[in-house]
C-alpha cells in the first residue's frame, strides 16, 4: 500500500476495545487578538488536553494540549505538544500537500460539518509548519474510511512553528469559512477531533516508531472515527458574512485567443439581508499538483438575489484538473467554497456519431444499420469550407462537401449492404473508426437506452457478486474481481461452469500465465504502473487474457476495476485501459464499479457500464448509516451519465457498532428489496447484491433464504424493468417515491415508502388503466378508481403494481417471509441447552473477546481454526441452529487447528441443568462420504470434576447422538477421539439436550 492509499483510507487497524461514546462539546470562545506569534499561545481562554492512545480511552503518557477561540473570520487554535526529548523529533521537509507529511512529527486537525459525516475535512500540519490539507468522501463501507481529494485548500495559516526545550508548538488560523460549502447559503457548524502522530518512540530494535494520539476516545485505531469528534460550540458567533449560495459551475472548453479556455458559468445568491460586494476566485489544478491558472471576478449583490458569472481558465493541456471555486469578501476573508474534479478535453475538431451509436461498432445481431449518421463540431475553422469522407478498404465510399461550416455540422451516409470491415468517417483532420464485425459468440452491444444484449437479446444483469454459483433462481450473472486462477485451463473450467448455468462473468482481464496461484495484478495495480499509457507488458497481459476468453460464451464483459476512488487510482491509465480492450475485443463492454456518486463522477465516461455500491448499514437499533432513500437518489444520479447502471445493494453484516452502540446486522429480506426497486426506479439495468458468500453475508436466514429469492421478482417481471422511468406519471404523496415503467402495452407502476414509519397512500395515476391491478407477489389485486390507487405501505414497504400482460407470480412474497421465519424458529430446537440462535457479525466477533449476551451458553473450544476472519469466534457456530451437513456455505462452521488431535469443545451453561443427550451435526463432502467424526465421548462436570458419562464409536454418520442417563450440571464436554482426516471444515451444530 502507498503511503497516499494509508493517507486516503484513514486506517491503519482496528482495536475495537470499546465503542467510542460521543465526546464532550469544545467550547471556542470569541476573543479578538492580534494574530502575531505568541497571541494564540497566550490567549486567555482554556486548556484542553486528556489525549488518549488512538483505539482507546487511555490517556497517554506524553500529553498535548490546545487552546481553541474565534474572532468571527477566523478559528484560532494553538497546539502545545509536550516532549522530553525534541532531539530525537522527526523533523522533514514537506512541501505542501506531501504525501509524506505524517512520516514527521505533525498534528492533524480533522472537521466534519454536524449533522453530515459524509464529508471530512483534514489539515495537517509538522512541526516545521508544512501544511497537507484535504477533504475526503466516506466511501460508504460505514469503516470511517476517505478518499482524500488534495485539491482542497483551507488557507490555513501557520503564524508560528517552534520547538522549545520540552515541548513543540504550532499557532494557526483557519478561516471560518473553510468548511463551509455554500450550498444553501447557510454557515456548516463544525465537530473536531485532533490528532498527533508522535515519532521519538523505538521499538525492540532501536528503531523509530510512532505514537499516536487523539484528543477524544475511539474504538478503532483511526483520526477519522467520525463517531468521536467532539462538537465545536463558536460562542458568541455571528454568521452574517457566511449568508452565499454558490451553484457549482458548469464548464466549457473552448479556443479563445489562440489559448484553450476552460470557461465556467454558474450563479451564486446572496442570502443575506444587505447589499454585500465581494469576489469570486476560481482556480485551476493540474494532476501534478501545479497551479494551472486562477482568475478572480468582483461582484456586487443584493439581497436574494440570483448572480451569474463566468470565468475563463486558460489550460495548458487536457487531462483530470481539479477545480475549486471561493466566495471571498473584501478582505478577501474566505466565505465558502466548493471544489470537483474536471476532465479537461478539448478537441479543436471531433466527430460525434449517432449511428451507430455504442461504440462506433456494428454487430451481426444487431437490426440492420442502412445509414451511418452524425456531426462534425468545430472550435476553430468555422466558416471555412469543410469536406466530410466516409472511406473503406477500398478508398472514398462517401463525401459531403460544406462551403462555409458551422460550429456543428450532421451528415449521412448510406451504408446498406456494405460488407464487413474497417470504415473511416474523416474531416478537419480527425478520423473515426467504423466497423462492421463479423458475429462471435456470446457478443454484446447495448442499445441507445444503455440496455445489453447478448447475441441479439436483451439481458438484464441480475446475479450475485462472487465465483459461486448459488441456488438462487433468476440469477444470470457472476460479477467478481477476484481472480483466483492457477492456469488458463482453471479460468475457462469457470467460465464453463458459468455457461452451464446459465451464468454470465464479468471478471478482471489481468491474468499472468503460466503463474502460481496469486491474487496479484501487479503490473496493473501498482500505482507507479498506472500511466496514462500501457507499457507493452501490460498490453501483452490483456492480449494474451482476450485471446483466451474473447469467444467463449460464459463471458460478459471485462471488470476494469473496483473502487478506484479509494486507492487514488488514475483514470487515466482505466482510459487508457478501456481503449485498449476496446480495440481488441470489442465484443465485450467494461465495468468499473463505485462507492459513491463523487467517484463515480470522477472516472465518468471511462467504461461502458457503471457498478454502484450503495451500502445503508443497518443496525440493530434502527438506525443506518445513509439515508434509506439513497439507493433511489444515487442510481438517479448515475443513470444521468447516459451509461446503464449496474447496481449493487448491500446484502452482507459489516460487522460495525455505530456511536450510539448499536451492532450492525444483515438488512432483512424487505430491506433488500425496497434497495432494488428504489434503483429499478432510477433506472438502473441490473441487480448484483453484495454477496451471498461473504462473511457477514451468510450467518442470517434474511440472506441466506432470501437472497435465493429476492431476483425471481425482476426476472419474472423482465425487461420493463429496463426502460426509463417515467416519475410524472404518478403523483404519491411525500415521503413515498413512486414512478411508472412502460413496454408496449404493459406497464408496472413501483411505488415505495423509505420511511421506518407505515402510510397509507392515495396515489393518483394520470394514464389510463385496466382498473385493476395485480400486485407482484402479494396474490392480490387494487382497483384505480377515479384515477386514484389506495393502499397502505408498511415501513420500508414496496408494492409494484402490474398490469395484466406481465408475470406478478414470479415471487411469493407471504412464503419467503414464512420461510425465513421458520428458519429462525428452528434454531432453537425445542430441549437444546446450546442454542444461541442469531448474533450479528459485531456480536460475533464480541464473542470471542468474552463479550456474550445475557442467557446465552458460552462455548469454548481447544482450539479454532478460521477461515478468513480470525476476529470471529468459530465455537458459535456449533449453536447458531444452522444445521447443514453439507454447508451452503462454508463460513458458519467450525474446525479445530490442524495439529489438535484430539480437539474437545465445551458448553459453560447459564444455570445448572439436566442434561441427557448431546447431538452432533457433522460436515461431510457432496459426494456423501461418511461422517469425519469416527469415535467421540461426553463429559460433564460434577461436585468440580469431569466425569465421562457417554460414548459412540466407529461412527458413521453425518449427524449423530451421544445419550445417557440424565444429570445435573452447569459443563458439558464434547471430546473427538478419533478423526477420519484430512477435513477441512468439521462441524456444523453441537445440540446439548435436556
Amino acid at each position: 500500500m502507498s503511503i497516499k492509499s494509508m493517507i486516503v483510507y484513514g486506517l491503519l487497524g482496528f482495536l475495537a476495545a470499546f465503542s467510542a461514546a460521543a465526546a464532550p462539546a469544545v467550547e471556542a470562545p470569541r476573543l479578538n487578538i492580534s494574530g502575531k506569534a505568541g497571541s494564540v499561545l497566550a490567549a486567555p481562554v482554556p486548556e484542553y488536553g486528556n489525549f488518549c492512545l488512538l483505539g482507546t480511552d487511555k490517556a497517554v503518557t506524553v500529553q498535548t494540549f490546545y487552546k481553541i477561540f474565534h474572532d468571527d473570520k477566523n478559528l484560532y487554535v494553538a497546539i502545545r505538544a509536550m516532549e522530553p526529548d525534541p532531539g530525537s523529533m522527526v523533523r522533514n521537509e514537506n512541501v505542501h500537500d506531501s504525501e509524506k507529511i505524517w512520516r514527521s512529527d505533525c498534528v492533524e486537525l480533522n472537521f466534519i460539518n454536524r449533522g453530515n459525516d459524509k464529508y471530512l475535512y483534514k489539515i495537517m500540519i509538522d512541526s516545521l509548519g508544512a501544511v497537507a490539507d484535504a477533504a475526503g468522501e466516506d466511501d460508504n463501507t460505514g469503516l470511517n474510511k476517505f478518499a482524500l481529494d488534495y485539491s482542497f485548500e483551507s488557507s490555513v495559516k501557520v503564524i508560528s512553528a517552534q520547538v522549545n526545550k520540552d515541548c513543540w508548538t504550532l499557532e494557526i488560523a483557519i478561516p471560518m469559512g473553510a468548511f463551509n460549502s455554500g450550498s444553501d447559503g447557510k454557515f456548516k457548524f463544525f465537530d473536531m477531533q485532533i490528532g498527533r502522530t508522535r515519532r521519538t518512540l523505538l521499538d525492540s530494535q532501536g528503531r523509530k516508531t510512532l505514537e499516536m494520539s487523539a484528543s477524544t476516545p475511539t474504538g478503532k485505531v483511526t483520526f477519522s472515527e467520525v463517531s468521536a469528534f467532539a462538537p465545536v460550540v463558536l460562542k458568541d458567533f455571528n454568521a452574517a458574512d457566511y449568508v452565499w449560495q454558490l451553484n457549482d459551475s458548469t464548464v466549457k472548453t473552448v479556443k479563445k485567443d489562440n489559448s484553450v479556455v476552460c470557461q465556467l458559468a454558474g450563479s451564486l445568491v446572496n442570502c443575506g439581508k444587505r447589499f454585500a460586494m465581494g469576489k469570486l476566485r476560481a482556480v485551476l489544478v493540474d494532476r501534478s499538483g501545479k497551479v494551472v491558472d486562477r482568475a478572480e471576478k468582483v461582484f456586487g449583490t443584493q439581497p436574494r438575489k440570483l448572480q451569474n458569472f463566468e470565468i475563463p481558465l486558460k489550460v495548458e493541456k487536457n487531462g483530470e484538473h481539479k477545480l475549486q471555486l471561493e466566495v471571498r469578501n473584501a478582505k478577501n476573508e474566505l466565505l465558502c467554497g466548493v471544489f470537483r474534479t474536471l476532465m479537461v478535453d478539448y478537441q479543436a475538431a471531433a466527430i460525434k456519431l449517432t449511428t451507430p451509436w455504442y461504440r462506433n461498432n456494428i454487430y451481426a445481431s444487431m437490426p440492420p444499420v442502412e445509414k451511418i449518421e452524425g456531426s462534425v463540431i468545430l472550435e476553430e475553422n468555422i466558416g471555412a469550407p469543410l469536406e466530410i469522407t466516409l472511406s473503406g478498404a477500398q478508398g472514398v465510399v462517401q463525401s459531403k462537401k460544406i462551403a462555409a461550416a458551422d460550429r456543428v455540422n450532421p451528415f449521412s451516409f448510406d451504408f446498406k449492404n456494405m460488407p464487413d470491415g474497417e470504415y473511416f468517417v474523416t474531416a478537419s483532420g480527425v478520423k473515426v473508426r467504423i466497423r462492421k464485425l463479423p458475429f462471435s459468440p456470446g457478443e454484446v452491444w447495448l442499445d441507445r437506452q444503455g440496455i445489453l444484449h447478448r447475441e441479439g437479446k436483451k439481458i438484464m444483469p441480475l446475479g450475485v457478486f462472487g465465483m459461486n454459483f448459488g441456488r438462487g433462481e433468476g440469477l444470470n450473472v457472476n460479477l467478481t474481481f477476484v481472480s483466483p486462477f492457477r492456469s488458463r485451463e482453471a479460468l475457462i473450467a469457470w467460465l464453463d461452469q458459468c455457461e452451464q448455468n446459465g451464468r454470465y462473468a464479468w471478471i478482471y482481464p489481468y491474468h499472468r500465465f503460466p503463474k502460481p496461484y496469486t491474487y496479484s495484478w501487479a503490473p496493473f495495480a501498482s500505482q507507479d504502473m498506472q500511466k496514462s499509457s500501457l507499457s507493452e507488458e501490460q498490453k501483452k497481459i490483456l492480449k494474451e487474457y482476450v485471446e483466451l476468453t474473447g469467444k467463449h460464451r460464459g463471458l460478459l464483459g471485462h471488470f476494469l476495476t473496483d473502487e478506484p476512488e479509494g486507492r487514488s487510482e488514475n483514470p487515466e491509465f482505466f482510459r487508457a485501459v478501456q481503449a485498449y480492450l476496446e480495440d481488441i475485443d470489442p465484443y465485450h463492454p467494461t465495468l468499473i464499479n463505485h462507492y459513491g456518486v463523487e467517484g463515480a463522477t470522477r472516472f465518468k465516461g471511462i467504461a461502458d457500464v457503471v457498478g454502484l455500491d450503495c451500502y445503508w448499514d443497518f443496525f440493530k437499533d434502527n438506525k443506518y448509516h445513509m439515508p434509506p432513500d439513497i439507493s433511489y437518489k444515487n442510481a438517479r444520479i448515475i443513470s444521468n451519465f447516459n451509461k446503464p447502471l449496474v447496481f449493487i445493494p448491500q446484502a452482507f453484516d459489516w460487522g460495525h457498532i455505530n456511536r450510539f452502540g448499536g451492532r450492525s446486522r444483515a438488512p432483512k429480506f424487505d430491506e433488500m428489496r425496497i434497495q432494488i426497486f428504489m434503483a429499478f426506479l432510477g433506472d438502473a439495468k441490473g441487480m448484483v447484491p453484495f454477496s451471498y458468500s461473504s462473511v457477514g453475508g451468510s450467518y442470517s436466514h434474511q440472506l441466506r433464504i432470501g437472497l435465493l429469492h429476492i431476483m425471481k421478482e425482476p426476472a419474472a417481471l423482465g425487461n420493463i424493468l429496463m426502460e426509463k422511468s417515467d416519475m410524472q406519471a404518478v403523483i404519491a404523496p411525500q415521503p413515498l417515491i413512486a414512478g411508472v415503467k412502460k413496454l408496449g402495452n404493459e406497464y408496472v407502476i413501483i411505488a415505495v415508502n423509505p420511511t421506518l414509519q407505515p402510510i397509507q397512500a392515495q396515489i393518483k395515476v394520470k394514464f389510463p388503466t385496466a382498473g385493476e391491478l395485480a400486485v407482484s407477489g402479494e396474490k392480490r389485486t387494487v382497483k384505480v378508481v377515479d384515477g386514484v390507487l389506495s393502499d397502505h405501505f408498511d415501513a420500508l414497504g414496496t408494492h409494484v403494481y402490474v398490469s395484466g400482460g406481465l408475470n406478478s407470480n414470479g415471487i411469493d412474497l407471504a412464503a419467503v417471509r414464512n420461510e425465513i421465519k421458520k428458519a429462525d424458529e428452528a434454531r432453537f430446537k425445542p430441549g437444546n441447552l446450546a442454542a444461541a440462535g442469531e448474533l450479528s457479525l459485531a456480536e460475533i466477533r464480541e464473542y470471542k473477546k468474552g463479550i456474550i449476551p445475557e442467557n446465552v451458553t458460552k462455548i469454548t473450544a481447544s482450539s479454532s481454526k478460521p477461515i478468513s476472519d480470525r476476529a470471529q469466534a468459530y465455537e458459535y457456530f456449533l449453536q447458531d441452529g444452522i444445521v447443514e451437513n453439507i454447508p451452503k456455505t462454508v463460513w458458519p462452521t467450525w474446525a479445530p487447528a490442524d495439529n489438535d488431535v484430539q480437539p474437545w469443545i465445551e458448553f459453560a451453561l447459564p444455570q445448572k441443568s439436566k442434561v441427557s443427550k448431546v447431538n452432533v451435526h457433522t460436515i461431510i463432502n457432496k459426494t456423501g462420504d461418511d461422517s469425519p467424526v469416527l469415535d467421540a465421548h461426553v463429559e460433564v462436570e460434577v461436585n468440580g470434576q469431569f466425569q465421562k458419562v457417554g460414548a459412540v464409536s466407529g461412527n458413521t454418520a453425518a449427524s449423530f447422538e451421544i445419550a445417557f442417563p440424565a444429570v445435573e450440571t452447569t459443563k458439558v464436554r464434547l471430546v473427538l477421539d478419533k478423526l477420519k482426516r484430512p477435513f477441512s471444515r468439521l462441524l456444523s451444530e453441537v445440540e446439548v439436550m435436556q
